[in-house]
């Protein structure tokens, strides 16, 4: 295998590809299409001559698909590929950092369920990608967080293509609320018991109302329109509502950045465990006067 630049990307090469097949008449420097505080992009020049720009600053593999698909035979695109810009490689460690924080905490509270299951996506400003992560199986021999870079449709930029399986699981929502800049996926344990139970939430539980003024959290149960679907109508409607709960599993929830929703998922399921404790006293009760402004004042909501 021989390895050679792809502008932004190190792909590996399969023995007998030739450099024509490959496009590797590669880098001509364009200064005038980088942006400020970012490495500078690359043209890839295939063998007719035209140059192919990348979709993005940071680099993905548009350039080897499309009308220029016939540029990727010969790839090995099973391998892992490498990432050669400083902002995005930057990037990615500071999810992976912040999901590892998250996991830990929503851990040792028992947040999460037994499963450890706790998946985030998130947002790469300004392109088409998404850094997913996921806590690991208590059976995994390395409990050590992954991550893996993906595109909007499923191309996987960097790390394991095998970790990858779920990397695209809310490019709808990516693609249609461009407010939201991650997404994440959790199962805790009175979160999933409202699931289970086929019932919406409603916020009856102080600080998990101080920080939204939606009064409750929806349930997802007819899963063939899809979830990202179910989402993204969701905040069309209420663009207050912060999460979703999952009918017959667990809840997903969205937001700016993995540590401000996980803290939140701390404090929703801590509100679900109380609720369910107050089912057999006869239910919680509405907040009583002034409680609402007084919460959202806290946080600046009023």
């Amino acid at each position: 295998m021989a390895s050679q630049l792809f502008g932004l990307l190190t792909l590996r090469i399969a023995s007998g590809a030739t450099l024509a097949d490959a496009a590797l008449v590669v880098v001509q420097q364009n200064r005038a299409l980088s942006r400020p505080s970012l490495a500078p992009l690359h043209l890839l020049y295939a063998p007719n001559g035209r140059a192919i720009a990348p979709s993005q600053q940071f680099g993905t593999l548009a350039a080897l698909r499309g009308p220029h698909n016939h540029l990727s035979k010969g790839l090995d695109m099973s391998v892992p590929h490498t990432l050669e810009s400083g902002a995005l490689v930057a990037f990615v460690e500071r999810v992976r950092r912040e999901f590892a924080q998250a996991a830990r905490v929503l851990k040792e509270t028992r947040t999460l369920s037994a499963t450890n299951t706790f998946q985030a996506y998130q947002r790469v400003p300004d392109t088409d990608l998404v850094v997913a992560v996921s806590a690991p199986t208590p059976w995994a021999q390395s409990q050590e967080v992954q991550a893996v870079v993906v595109s909007l449709d499923g191309k996987v930029v960097h790390g394991d293509p095998k970790a990858s399986a779920h990397g695209p699981r809310y490019a709808g929502v990516f693609l249609e609320a461009p407010e939201v800049d991650v997404v994440i996926h959790v199962h805790g344990p009175y979160l999933g018991a409202w699931a289970s139970a086929h019932r919406p939430l409603p916020i009856l539980y102080a600080p998990a109302q101080r920080y939204t003024k939606a009064r409750e959290i929806p349930i997802y149960i007819d899963r063939r329109p899809g979830e990202p679907r179910f989402i993204v109508d969701t905040i069309r409607r209420d663009p207050n509502i912060p999460a979703i709960l999952e009918a017959n599993g667990g809840a997903t929830f969205w937001g700016k950045n993995i540590l401000e929703v996980s803290q939140y998922i701390l404090i929703l399921e801590e509100g679900a465990y109380f609720q369910a404790l107050a089912e057999s006293l006869g239910g919680s009760k509405e907040f009583g006067p002034g409680v609402l402004e007084q919460q959202w004042k806290m946080t600046g909501l009023a």
